[in-house]
């Protein structure tokens, strides 16, 4: 996707042309996650193709056909890795346009353009199909303008309505084991937390008994200065007042 791109616009555009792609179009939710966001449209692509073709469908499921087994790369590189060049433009162009609907729209023109060939197909043949007979079809303009047509009249209507089936069919799904497990874990990390928590506690009183501590003695030896102190004024004064006795002593005696 990147090379056809940089064809298309100066390498400064190409990367900011990129990152709108990967944010705003959600292809970057793609690589995320355990690839939760692929899984869900791989299932949109099987629901809508059971809509639109659904002899094909069937016969995808009679031969254990997938979409992850041929569409994984028409959603990673929007059609980028095989197809020719000028097919790909066209579709990035649309792609850009109206955003993730397009990818859904052109599989299905591609499903719908070989729909005959592939009800003669079993397992294998269905794969090389994918794999080396469609890219070389579209090779030729006239194939390729057939087909963006073809895609511009597929309406994707229920995508929104096949995201909340897979999430239900999902839910659905959970092992409960796992369910299990994962209520276990997060027990085990409740717990884990409140020793931490408790840890902390404990250190806190540590602390602040020792701080308590210090503080005592850090009293009881101002005290002490301050004992020190006024014990030393009070001797300072006493001598002072009998030396100032003293003095008066011998000043009356003199006069006399």
């Amino acid at each position: 996707m990147t090379a056809a791109l940089l064809l298309h616009v100066p390498e400064e555009q190409e990367l900011c042309l990129l990152v709108r792609i990967m944010h705003q179009y959600r292809v970057r939710n793609l690589f995320r996650s355990g690839f939760e966001e692929l899984q869900l449209q791989f299932y949109q692509l099987e629901r809508i193709m059971k809509d639109f073709i659904p002899d094909l469908h069937q016969h995808f499921v009679a031969s254990g056909i997938e979409a992850h087994m041929y569409a994984s790369q028409w959603f990673i590189t929007l059609f980028s890795a095989k197809f020719p060049l000028h097919v790909v433009f066209y579709i990035l162009d649309l792609f850009l346009l109206q955003g993730m609907e397009t990818i859904f729209q052109v599989a299905i023109a591609l499903l719908l353009l070989s729909r005959k060939e592939l009800l003669l197909l079993d397992f294998e043949g269905v794969l090389k199909h994918f794999r080396v007979h469609l890219p070389k079809r579209y090779r030729v303009e006239e194939n390729a303008r057939i087909l963006l047509q073809t895609a511009v009249n597929v309406k994707i209507k229920k995508l929104t309505k096949y995201e909340k089936d897979y999430q239900a069919t999902k839910a659905n799904r959970v092992d409960p084991v796992e369910r299990l497990k994962k209520e276990n874990n997060v027990s085990k990390d409740n717990v884990d937390s409140l020793q931490k928590e408790l840890l902390a506690t404990k250190k806190l009183l540590v602390d602040t008994e020792e701080e308590k501590k210090r503080l005592e003695e850090e009293i009881s030896r101002v005290k002490e200065v301050f004992r020190r102190a006024t014990a030393k004024t009070d001797v300072d004064i006493k001598r002072d007042a009998n030396g100032v006795q003293t003095k008066r002593t011998g000043i009356g005696t003199s006069t006399n």
